[in-house]
């Protein structure tokens, strides 16, 4: 048995370790919601460049074909339906948003367009 000046040292340690063992748990959940933030940040910059690639994207094609554009008044419906059918299709086959709306534009809006090329 120890004598009770061991004790208490004994339980001065294991308290002096425990407040140790809270303070780097501590730290490490601070590193953890530092490394989460920064991820989560950078995740957010990436898709805020997706969308604007996206609506640049969008924009100039609806320069070349004003038909596309479902809020104009020379819309087509015909022509958006099936651009927009074929472009759910691509990004179902894994194809990037951006590229598979381009692709869709590429291959449907000829059909339908009678503006001659620039």
């Amino acid at each position: 048995m120890s004598n009770p000046a061991e004790q208490r040292l004994i339980e001065k340690l294991e308290l002096s370790d425990m407040t140790a063992i809270e303070n780097l748990i501590d730290r490490l959940a601070d590193r953890m919601i530092e490394k989460l933030d920064a991820r989560r940040a950078a995740e957010e910059r990436a898709q805020k460049a997706l969308t604007d690639e996206y609506i640049a994207a969008l924009d100039s094609v609806y320069v070349r074909y004003p038909f596309l554009d479902p809020e104009s008044s020379t819309a087509n419906q015909a022509a958006v339906d099936e651009t927009l059918k074929l472009t759910l299709s691509l990004v179902e086959s894994g194809v990037q948003n951006t590229a598979a709306m381009l692709q869709a534009v590429s291959q449907i809006a000829p059909k339908y367009d009678t503006q001659p090329m620039h």
